[in-house]
C-alpha cells in the first residue's frame, strides 16, 4: 500500500505543478475501507474545485484510472479540496432531513433538483435510515434527480 500512496502523491504533485496551482495536500490510508484519503488545501484552489465540485471528481477519476493501470488491486480514493466535499455532504444531509420532514407531514412526494451521482448516493443512503420513506432516481444524464416519497403500506 505504501507504493500506491507514493504513486498517488507523485501523480497529484505532477498534476498540481502542471496546472500551476500552489497547494499542499495530506494523504492517508484507511485500512478498514481500503481507502486512500486525500485533502488538498491552499489559497489557490478555487478553480481546482470547479462548479459544484465537478473538478474534484474529475481529478479523483484521473488519479483512480492511473492507479487502475498500474496496480492489479488498487485502493479506492476519496479526494476533497479545502473541505468542500465534507461541507457539501453535511449540507445535503441537512436538506434531506428537512425534505423527509416535509414528505412525512404532507404525504406528497418531493422531486429534488438534478444532482451528481455522488450526491444522489448520499441522498439515497440518508433516506434509507427512515423506515417510512423511499427514494429513487429518475431522468437521464445531467437531469437525473431523486424523488423522495412515503413508503406505501405493505412494502
Amino acid at each position: 500500500m505504501k507504493e500506491q500512496l507514493e504513486f498517488v502523491e507523485k501523480s497529484l504533485q505532477d498534476i498540481l505543478t502542471y496546472l500551476d496551482i500552489e497547494g499542499s495536500f495530506d494523504i492517508s490510508y484507511d485500512k478498514t475501507n481500503s481507502l486512500i484519503k486525500i485533502n488538498i488545501g491552499g489559497d489557490d484552489i478555487g478553480n481546482l474545485i470547479g462548479y459544484h465540485g465537478e473538478n474534484i471528481f474529475a481529478l479523483q477519476n484521473i488519479l483512480l484510472v492511473s492507479l487502475l493501470r498500474k496496480y492489479e488491486e488498487p485502493a479506492k480514493l476519496y479526494l476533497d479540496i479545502g473541505g468542500y466535499r465534507l461541507k457539501r455532504e453535511e449540507k445535503l444531509i441537512e436538506m434531506v432531513v428537512d425534505i423527509a420532514d416535509k414528505v412525512r407531514k404532507s404525504s406528497r412526494s418531493y422531486k429534488m433538483s438534478p444532482m451528481t451521482a455522488n450526491d444522489r448516493r448520499i441522498v439515497h443512503c440518508e433516506i434509507s435510515k427512515f423506515s417510512d420513506l423511499i427514494s429513487y432516481s429518475v431522468g437521464e444524464g445531467r437531469d437525473r434527480r431523486v424523488i423522495i416519497s412515503k413508503q406505501e403500506l405493505g412494502n
